[in-house]
């Protein structure tokens, strides 16, 4: 068992020829909380001396900051005996300072060191005048963001789908007892839109009821998502058909919310070291002009026209020097935003004498596109066609170079039966304000298509269930000079 602690108390003593002579007593403690207790006191008191030097080295002041020249109003800062300048953390994130350190409390608030900053942060005090200037180097700046063109909907704008239904129709009567009807039903149920038409033709020889379309649709403004149910005219792209369909399609439609703008716009980035005004120009009209704090700064979805466009920055800055920044730039309306997709898959019945008999339906048929923006400058993806008996897919791809045109590429390949074939379509379109032009090779050796209702691009080389040779060839389409 270890010895009690010993406490001693000193009574008092006097100072004589045999030297200090002391009387005290000693008291014997068992008690750990005892020894806390002292311990804890010892803690305080070198505590206490610290609170009291800091409190001895720092004089809190209220300054009027000013940032890269720009004004900020007047702060609550606290001035060291170094020279150093503690800053409350708030404030700082307030003017837009990125990758502040968590700072040393003061008051129970975060205050930073301006020293520990640099280089970074330059500062300087004047006492006089009660001023706090910062140098802060652009970098060090939240960036600023600026969106040109919106492609999101106004935060109050509201969707609402109202239950409702119509009736169209046209009826034409003559003397020869002749009668021709047309019309159209429809109702809506929430995000479903039931809808179809028909024709009635009674005439002496014929008294006959035509069903034409008949569908339901679902959308979804949301994941911009259409489901329809029923009828669907469906296409898969170049080098491929399209035909009306029975059965189910899903597919992207960008126009079920309006204010979204599936091409890449124009963004420009730059850093401002003083607060600026800045002022773009698109083939030389003003677009906007804003004034911007010091910092990055990025312009988002500039509106451009298609083709070729000549973009320029005007930035004047807190000391009225300009800067001008000219950079081209070429809309390609065929291309997606980066990571955006657009799809269309179909399987279904082929149609059959529409307008002719109201429910034949053929082979099945599978019809699918699907695109996505890899990158601002390449949109790449597959599409394709399957029946029972014949098959037609390949990739497509649409792609800018630069600031001279772009290129827009699919290759199919075919197979019926036991005849094969492929085929490629390449163009290249370069459009600015003099000059317009589209160049289109087409070099289709021997290519099979699945379906009746053909593109007209390719009805002169693609016939249903044949086999036609073709040699390459390289022609001007159009060429227009303003």
């Amino acid at each position: 068992m270890p010895p009690p602690l010993a406490v001693s108390t000193w009574l008092g003593g006097y100072q004589g020829r045999h030297g200090l002579l002391k009387r005290r007593r000693r008291y014997w403690c068992h008690e750990p909380l005892y020894r806390l207790l002292c311990v804890s006191s010892l803690a305080l008191l070198v505590l206490s001396g610290v609170l009291c030097e800091i409190l001895s080295a720092q004089e809190s002041a209220v300054f009027r900051l000013v940032v890269n020249t720009e004004d900020k109003g007047e702060i609550f800062a606290m001035v060291m005996s170094d020279g150093d300048v503690m800053v409350p953390r708030s404030t700082l994130s307030d003017i837009g300072l990125e990758e502040l350190p968590h700072g040393q409390l003061i008051n129970e608030e975060p205050y930073v060191s301006l020293h520990a900053l640099s280089p970074s942060v330059q500062y300087e005090t004047d006492a006089q005048q009660g001023v706090l200037l910062l140098t802060v180097s652009p970098e060090r700046f939240t960036p600023t963001k600026k969106e040109y063109f919106f492609n999101q909907p106004p935060p109050n704008l509201q969707t609402t789908f109202t239950n409702s239904a119509f009736l169209n129709y046209s009826a034409i009567a003559t003397d020869e007892k002749a009668f021709v009807g047309t019309g159209e039903v429809a109702g809506r149920w929430g995000h479903w839109l039931g809808q179809s038409t028909f024709t009635y033709n009674k005439t002496d020889s014929l008294d006959k009821f035509n069903r034409l379309l008949t569908n339901a649709t679902h959308d979804d403004p949301g994941t911009q998502r259409r489901i329809t149910v029923g009828d669907v005219s469906a296409f898969s792209g170049f080098l491929g058909s399209g035909t009306i369909l029975g059965g189910i399609g899903v597919s992207r439609n960008f126009g079920l919310t309006p204010y979204f703008y599936p091409t890449p716009g124009l963004d420009l980035t730059g850093l401002l070291q003083t607060p600026s005004e800045i002022e773009t120009y698109v083939n030389g009209r003003l677009v906007r002009r804003e004034r911007l704090g010091p910092g990055g700064f990025t312009l988002q979805n500039i509106p451009v026209n298609n083709g070729l466009n000549n973009t320029t920055i005007i930035i004047r800055d807190a000391f009225q020097r300009v800067t001008q920044i000219d950079t081209p730039f070429y809309m390609a309306p065929q291309l997606l935003k980066q990571g955006l997709s657009e799809y269309s898959y179909s399987m279904e019945f082929r149609r059959s004498n529409l307008g002719i008999e109201s429910n034949d339906y053929r082979e099945w048929q599978v019809m699918a596109v699907h695109r996505y923006g890899f990158t601002k400058g390449l949109t790449a993806g597959f599409r394709g066609e399957a029946s029972a008996q014949r098959i037609n897919a390949g990739p497509v791809m649409n792609v800018t170079l630069g600031s001279y045109g772009q290129v827009d590429s699919t290759v199919a390949v075919s197979q019926d039966g036991q005849a094969r074939g492929y085929g490629t379509l390449s163009s290249y379109t370069y459009a600015s304000g003099v000059l317009s032009a589209r160049v289109d090779s087409i070099p289709v050796a021997r290519l099979c298509q699945p379906l009746s209702i053909l593109h007209s691009r390719q009805a002169e080389t693609c016939l249903v269930g044949q086999c036609r040779r073709r040699q390459g060839a390289l022609r001007i389409v159009d060429a227009d000079l303003f």
